[in-house]
């Protein structure tokens, strides 16, 4: 005989309890959101939540159902018809007279039909970034430090009263009461009820007969014993840690214009989520530079204005002063990101090519991107830097790749062709 019961759970639901459905979802209709889109809207420093819309088709999900008529077709009137019978083929609308009502498509793209939602800034992130990577990222042991992690393991019966488990201490000393039989209270509650109603001496007597075993089994049993503490074991756990560090080089000289500096920060600010997102250990150097080149922080690098002539191989030297200062290239996976209006006094085009040369043994990795002046594109003549950069890919290939972009809806695009994973 097979038995069969239901289990009713009846712990109290967490604030986040459709958090696993939730990222099924967004796990099923990643592909199917144009991400680029709400970059172009949004300001460089804006962390709001974001709105999206996806074609309800990409939502929906096959059914099965029954096949009553055994051959493959379903016949059914819909609730309150009066016109049409079983077998009735019902006619499409029209676009535009009769009883059917059309409309123009959106501007944005968008219909009425689109399932709209909104994204948390997290997981706007997560979706912009899940598979982008740092290329020839050196696993060797000579490019990482181990680190040692604390991680809990299982439980001990010993330990510093900071790691105690409460609860797994009270589950230990509910078992050892239920073995040894510990007197229920609502017993003795009950008992000395009825003493108090009692009349009869006797059963009086017998009544504080029992009273005064269960008090004295409650008072030998004790609630919480030494046995049943239990604490978190904690380990020290080896963790290799990749030692990486990204230059970030923004020309910021007389040549640069707003529209060209909006660009570059956007391509920044993509960059410096994505590391701090996905490598929290990447250390990164921000230089800007005009005729002349300095290392800066954050802040300044984004929101300090800054005009000049342009002499590109003074970032070049910059870095490469600071690679041989703090980041041994034997220690280090080294990247380089670059973004310019390609504009360079012809006089140092060489010796920036020079000091490039000398850097690229040492890089894993360097992005150049050059910005344009217009959003209308770029102009049928190539620029200083870039024809430099087609020449060192020619004779170094594989550790530059090279970029254009002209208009802000694109930084995205231009960003993730850069790092995608191979």
């Amino acid at each position: 005989m097979i038995s069969s019961f239901n289990i009713t759970d009846r712990r109290k639901n967490p604030g986040g309890k459709s958090l696993s459905n939730r990222q099924r979802f967004i796990d099923k209709i990643k592909k199917n959101i144009d991400l680029s889109k709400g970059l172009k809207k949004r300001d460089i420093s804006d962390k709001s939540n974001e709105e999206v819309s996806i074609s309800k088709d990409s939502i929906d999900e096959p059914s099965f159902q029954y096949d009553k008529t055994g051959n493959g077709g379903w016949d059914y009137v819909l609730p309150g018809n009066k016109k049409y019978n079983p077998g009735d083929s019902i006619p499409r609308p029209e676009k535009n007279g009769g009883n059917g009502s059309g409309s123009e498509g959106s501007p944005d793209g968008e219909g009425t039909d689109d399932f709209r939602f909104v994204l948390s800034f997290d997981e706007y992130i997560d979706i912009m970034f899940n598979d982008l990577e740092l290329p020839d990222m050196v696993k060797d042991t000579e490019k990482h430090i181990v680190a040692w992690m604390a991680r809990r393991a299982g439980y001990t019966s010993v330990g510093p009263a900071s790691n105690l488990a409460l609860e797994q201490s009270m589950i230990k000393s509910i078992s050892r009461r239920i073995a040894l039989k510990y007197p229920k209270l609502a017993e003795l509650r009950e008992l000395e009820d009825e003493l108090e109603n009692e009349t009869d001496e006797n059963r009086k007597s017998e009544l504080e007969d029992q009273i005064s075993k269960l008090k004295s089994r409650i008072s030998a049993i004790p609630f919480l014993d030494k046995t049943d503490l239990r604490y978190h074991n904690v380990v020290r756990q080896p963790m290799p840690i990749t030692r990486a560090v990204m230059f970030c080089l923004m020309d910021t000289s007389g040549s640069m214009t707003e529209h060209m500096k909006d660009l570059a920060k956007r391509f920044y600010i993509l960059l410096y989520i994505f590391l701090q997102r996905i490598y929290k250990d990447v250390e990164i150097v921000f230089i800007r530079h005009t005729h002349e080149a300095s290392v800066v922080d954050e802040n300044t690098f984004f929101n300090s204005p800054e005009s000049g002539g342009t002499i590109v191989s003074t970032a070049y030297e910059i870095a490469k002063k600071e690679i041989q200062k703090k980041f041994p290239i034997n220690e280090w996976n080294i990247y380089i990101a670059q973004v310019s209006d390609g504009d360079n006094t012809s006089s140092d085009n060489l010796i920036a090519k020079s000091y490039l040369m000398e850097l690229l043994p040492w890089i894993q990795y360097m992005t150049y991107v050059e910005v344009s002046r217009s959003e209308y594109g770029f102009y049928s003549n190539e620029a200083d830097v870039w024809k430099m950069m087609e020449e060192i890919t020619m004779e170094v290939p594989d550790k530059i790749a090279m970029r254009k972009l002209s208009d802000k809806d694109k930084v995205l695009y231009v960003f993730r062709s850069l790092f995608i994973k191979k």
